[in-house]
This record gives C-alpha cells, sequence and structure tokens, in this order.
C-alpha cells in the first residue's frame, strides 16, 4: 500500500511540477502575412490600373514589370527567418487592381501577441514620384499563436481601410491617396 501510495506522488510530482518545453523552431509552423493592397485616389479611382505587368515565364502569373516599382521587405529586429518575395504580384479583388502582399515568415521562436511589419515601395506610377513610401501592418495573433489577423495598415501615416477580400486571411486593403 505504501508503495503504491508513494508511486501516485511520484507520478505527480513528475508530471505536474515540469515546465511547458520550448518549442524548437522546427516544431513551429511557418506564418503567412497576407493582404491585398489598393491604391485609389480621392474619387475612388484605381492607381494601379494600367501599370506596365508582365507575366511569369515559370508560372504565367502577372507581376509589376520590375522596371515600374523597388519593393524591400524591412526585417524586423528578431531571429525570424523571413522570405521576401521576389515579384510584385497582381491580382484584381473587388474590382480593384491589388499588389499581393505576402511574407512568410518561418520564426526561431514562438511570436509575441502582435507584430509589425514595414516595407518600403517606390512606384512613380503610383505614388507620382521617385520617393520610399513606407508601409507599415499590423498584426495580432490568436492564442495559439498560428493565425495572424490584420489589425491596421499605414501607408506613410495614411489609415488604410480593411475590408473583405479573397479569404478571411487574405483582406483587401484600401488605401486612399491625396492628389
Amino acid at each position: 500500500m505504501r508503495r503504491n501510495i508513494f508511486g501516485i506522488l511520484l507520478f505527480f510530482l513528475l508530471f505536474t511540477g515540469c515546465e511547458k518545453k520550448k518549442e524548437a523552431p522546427w516544431d513551429l509552423p511557418p506564418f503567412h502575412y497576407l493582404y491585398s493592397l489598393a491604391f485609389v485616389d480621392e474619387e475612388d479611382n484605381d492607381l494601379v490600373e494600367g501599370i506596365e505587368q508582365t507575366p511569369l515565364y515559370e508560372t504565367n502569373q502577372i507581376v509589376l514589370r520590375a522596371s515600374t516599382y523597388t519593393y524591400e521587405m524591412v526585417t524586423p529586429n528578431s531571429t525570424d527567418h523571413f522570405s521576401k518575395p521576389k515579384y510584385m504580384y497582381l491580382e484584381d479583388v473587388n474590382g480593384y487592381n491589388t499588389l499581393q502582399m505576402a511574407d512568410i515568415v518561418s520564426p526561431e521562436q514562438p511570436i509575441t501577441d502582435h507584430e509589425i511589419l514595414t516595407r518600403t515601395l517606390v512606384s512613380a506610377y503610383i505614388f507620382g514620384d521617385r520617393e520610399a513610401h513606407t508601409i507599415v501592418s499590423y498584426w495580432k495573433f490568436d492564442k495559439g499563436h498560428f493565425d495572424p489577423a490584420l489589425l491596421r495598415v499605414t501607408v506613410d501615416d495614411i489609415e488604410a481601410r480593411i475590408v473583405e477580400g479573397l479569404a478571411e486571411d487574405n483582406p483587401l486593403v484600401i488605401v486612399t491617396l491625396p492628389k
């Protein structure tokens, strides 16, 4: 009887006193930060319509012609591995020509509840100048840290509207640029 009680106590000590093991990087799924970005003027005219496009040889998917823009993902101060897109993809979403903003992150450690991602985009066609414009997206994770939800997007501190897009995890973000 004493052995049984000792065994039960040992069992509870071993399994209730242990800290949860920290997940190794290879145990964490990659996160997809994805949204469709439309630029319009104050009269809701599409500012991306008519921009030079080209199909990719490998996939035939439509992308911006390389000479029409420069794009850079500003990697946050973290040990996470960000895959930087090679091309700026275009897609029609709810009648808007949109830039597909997609980044895949392989985290080194569990991500905090919030993430802020910054990009720079230069496009004389969209903005009317050759300056670098800052796009900042704000994300919040569910309790399991698996599904990032887009909370807010600003372009040069201009607040964008977030509406239903292609899917729940791919909202349409509409930026109204002043003339």
